[in-house]
């Protein structure tokens, strides 16, 4: 529910600066190099992610065509000319095939993105998307908790250019909370159909 709240207001955001009729181009990138979140992760049959349900959805009915993709080789100029929008959920080297082992984006195809970026296209990192590029981290994978001494240092001029343009990256978070769905019915509180 709150994944589906948030990229409804940011993406709901951004529509409202556009003030056309047209449906608006998003591209859902969730290439994992690093970790993979369950939110992203697709089927054993390649059965759409959790996220890219909920976007479809939150698309079809807010005037939003939504492109899903894992495969980083796509990024070129071109490629993004068709993108009002792109949201990276995603995480580690973006450049590495990485843990997914779905094709990494190209040194030119990660100067395309922020040329485009730079050039007025939108863009939105969600949760991990700033897990990606991390400055001084070039290994495929996400290195353990004692290798990641280099995100607790301001790097300035030195960081990588994708989270110079993001402006930060996620340095580490701990175990997500558990949680568990209950339902709870009374007999007052009916549903009724509208």
């Amino acid at each position: 529910m709150k994944f589906r709240i948030i990229c409804l207001v940011l993406i709901g955001a951004w529509a409202g600066t556009l003030g056309g009729a047209e449906p608006i181009n998003v591209l859902f990138f969730t290439k994992a190099a690093g970790y993979e979140h369950q939110v992203i992760k697709r089927g054993a049959a390649g059965e759409p992610s959790h996220a890219e349900k909920v976007l479809f959805r939150l698309g079809a009915s807010e005037q939003i065509e939504m492109s899903f993709s894992k495969d980083g080789s796509l990024f070129s100029k071109a490629y993004l000319q068709q993108f009002d929008v792109v949201f990276f959920y995603t995480s580690g080297n973006l450049l590495a095939v990485g843990k997914d082992g779905n094709p990494p984006m190209s040194g030119e195809g990660k100067q395309a993105l922020l040329e485009w970026v730079a050039a007025g296209g939108g863009f939105m990192a969600a949760h991990a998307g700033s897990g990606a590029f991390h400055s001084d981290e070039i290994t495929g994978g996400n290195p353990p908790q004692s290798e990641r001494g280099n995100r607790y240092r301001l790097n300035g001029e030195a960081s990588d250019p994708y989270i110079k343009r993001l402006g930060g990256e996620l340095i580490n978070h701990g175990r997500a909370a558990g949680a568990r769905r209950r339902r709870w019915w009374s007999a007052r509180f009916r549903a009724s159909k509208v």
